[in-house]
């Protein structure tokens, strides 16, 4: 759940922040590969195109029944996509319900939108959050599996690219002069950190050793440690901040 100040409606600005490379396997390699998360459009739901210009949408957050505050993931998804592939029209639907499985998303694109996906299924393997006493910021973090599935150039067979990724959000709220309503929030920093990881295969692929000169027409050698060591580092590091702007009153 989400802290109270943030139930509400808000205009999202969103803007790149830059990249990093951790991993010992060269980038030039990396870029070869279509599994890392952000390197293809539609790879990462929540940032669909990665490095690209600044992005306005509407977030929302909502209270349930209980009192809880949580995302509202199906408008945030949707306006999300509308926002980064610059059409109103470009989904078809995003199905989302926290009381039947709140760890899985599905993302419906209108046909002839976007050439790299028609549908993303969304799976969150895990989640975190923890609020800081000394100025009320907020952590959430969620680590996920994507599966896109798209267009392929083989007739009848669907492209199915998986991509794993952690993404971690921090919602620091802004004093507001003219606010003088006790917990009442208007202005709140948002950052968004991601790690992407590789598939093992590419792992494997990726930490090959060529054959020995006595043997040089072999195929390489996978080494298996690096394979598993590489397969659980980040390949990739994304960073993005957020400035959120209160739409209305306070629910």
């Amino acid at each position: 759940t989400y802290p109270a100040w943030l139930a509400g409606e808000w205009d999202a600005t969103v803007d790149f922040a830059g990249y990093e490379f951790p991993s010992a396997v060269p980038k030039e390699v990396l870029a070869r590969e279509p599994t890392v998360p952000g390197f293809q459009k539609l790879s990462l739901a929540f940032i669909p195109d990665v490095g690209s210009d600044r992005r306005g949408y509407r977030m929302r957050f909502v209270q349930t029944a209980k009192g809880d505050v949580v995302e509202d993931r199906a408008f945030n998804l949707t306006e999300v996509q509308r926002a980064y592939l610059a059409r109103d029209d470009a989904v078809d639907g995003v199905e989302y319900d926290p009381d039947v499985d709140p760890n899985r998303t599905t993302i419906r694109y209108k046909s002839g939108v976007t050439n790299n996906a028609e549908r993303i299924e969304l799976f969150t393997n895990a989640r975190e959050s923890e609020t800081r006493a000394s100025d009320g910021t907020f952590f959430a973090s969620e680590a996920f599996r994507q599966v896109t599935l798209g267009y392929s150039t083989t007739y009848g067979v669907a492209r199915v690219q998986p991509t794993d990724y952690q993404h971690v959000w921090t919602y620091t709220p802004l004093e507001d002069p003219n606010e003088d309503r006790e917990g009442v929030v208007n202005r709140v920093k948002v950052t968004l950190s991601t790690a992407g990881y590789v598939q093992p295969n590419d792992a494997l692929k990726l930490t090959a050793q060529a054959a020995p000169r006595a043997n040089a027409n072999a195929a390489p050698v996978p080494q298996v440690g690096a394979a598993s060591s590489l397969a659980f580092e980040p390949v990739v590091l994304y960073s993005h901040v957020m400035t959120l702007a209160r739409v209305g009153c306070v629910p």
